[in-house]
């Protein structure tokens, strides 16, 4: 007899979608019907799966719990329940610590962390960009605001906290914040807020607030104006891992309480098109860099474009980037194959010559190098 998963979620969104077709996907090739539903209230009396995934806040429902009991289940996400025989989750550790280094690398000195509740150093990603910033040699402050109005300050040499009072909280917020700033947002739509608030309070995006939001929401990100980069997770991919997961607890094999999946890229788009840095000079030739990446690009004619010696240009962006003009030209080419890879259906020698390498087996070996992977073999893996 065919094997029954139910799988419970209260949230219908774009990531639900494709959490279910990883569900269906692999249940296919392992034998399994999938039947979903939003509570368990919603399904019929005399119906007992063989397994359960499910997410929060469902367990409320002591009919549901009583199921529980009884039937081999997981739970999604990082959130604790006793009758969850396991969780899975995306590796949040990971995420923060991508955010964090994104921007860190780009030369920002100011980053905030903008979510929905506080939870203070028990969230992941906080806590992961929060280890981030204070392992720096560099002086970096890192800021959080929550829907409780209160702000923590860390940096590596202090720590403080203060709570903002009054109604426009989060646009006093916003205006003490150092600028240049990167501000990570715990979702797209937080981003998009963001976003939003900024333009009515007169800040520019990106050039004062870079925005990262998280999830990769493409309805949100992509027609944002400017667009709003995004890390990416493969809600298709924890679909499958779900699926092969209950299919071997329920045969019986041993498996850990927790399984962490591992976060997609930060795919770039305009909102964090910008390196943070207070040096002119860098911030000029980053800004020349990302508007002829098409072009032919050199360290000598990018100091030449800026009236400067080849090793005035290199130490300034040492200085201000920890690395050189070069390689900051390959950082951006590479930056916008992968989101030209992702984001359309172009030829790749077409994103090679937008690029600024016209021939394909040049490009391909460019990002084979870069990328650990073919630009084929990239797009396949990031291509929703």
């Amino acid at each position: 007899m065919q094997r029954q998963l139910l799988f419970l979620t209260p949230f219908q969104t774009v990531h639900a979608n494709e959490f279910m077709a990883g569900l269906l996907s692999g249940a296919r090739s392992l034998g399994w019907r999938v039947r979903a539903a939003c509570t368990w209230e919603t399904v019929s009396g005399a119906y007992r799966p063989d397994a359960i995934v499910w997410s929060h806040p469902l367990g409320e429902s002591s009919a549901f719990r009583k199921v529980l009991k009884e039937t081999p289940n997981i739970l999604l996400g990082t959130v604790d329940d006793e009758l969850a025989r396991m969780r899975l989750a995306f590796d949040e550790t990971a995420a923060g610590n991508a955010c964090a280094e994104f921007f860190i690398k780009r030369g920002f000195r100011a980053l905030a962390y903008a979510s929905g509740r506080l939870t203070e150093d028990n969230e992941p990603r906080f806590a992961a960009m929060r280890a981030r910033v204070l392992a720096s040699r560099d002086s970096i402050t890192l800021r959080r605001v929550s829907s409780e109005r209160e702000v923590l300050w860390f940096s590596s040499d202090s720590q403080a906290a203060k709570v903002v009072p009054g109604p426009d909280w989060m646009n006093v917020w916003l205006s003490r914040l150092p600028k240049p700033v990167a501000v990570v947002c715990r979702s797209d739509q937080t981003a998009l807020r963001l976003l939003e608030r900024c333009q009515r309070l007169g800040i520019s995006v990106p050039e004062q607030v870079s925005l990262l939001g998280m999830g990769n929401d493409k309805d949100v990100s992509e027609n944002a104006e400017p667009r709003i980069s995004s890390l990416d997770y493969d809600f298709h991919a924890l679909g499958v891992e779900a699926m092969n997961l209950i299919h071997r607890q329920v045969d019986g094999e041993q498996l850990s309480e927790v399984q962490l999946i591992p976060v997609g890229e930060i795919i770039e788009r305009e909102s964090t098109a910008v390196v943070g840095v207070a040096d002119p000079l860098v911030l000029r030739v980053a800004q020349y860099i990302q508007n002829h990446l098409s072009e032919q690009l050199s360290v000598n004619l990018l100091a030449d474009f800026c009236g400067v010696s080849r090793a005035t240009l290199s130490n300034r962006f040492r200085l201000a980037l920890g690395r050189s003009p070069g390689s900051e030209i390959k950082r951006q080419r590479l930056a916008l194959a992968k989101t030209l890879l992702a984001e359309t259906s172009l030829a790749i020698k077409e994103i090679g010559h937008q690029c600024g390498m016209p021939d394909p087996y040049h490009f391909s070996a460019f990002f084979r190098r870069e990328a650990g992977a073919s630009p084929k073999q990239w797009r396949a893996h990031h291509r929703n």
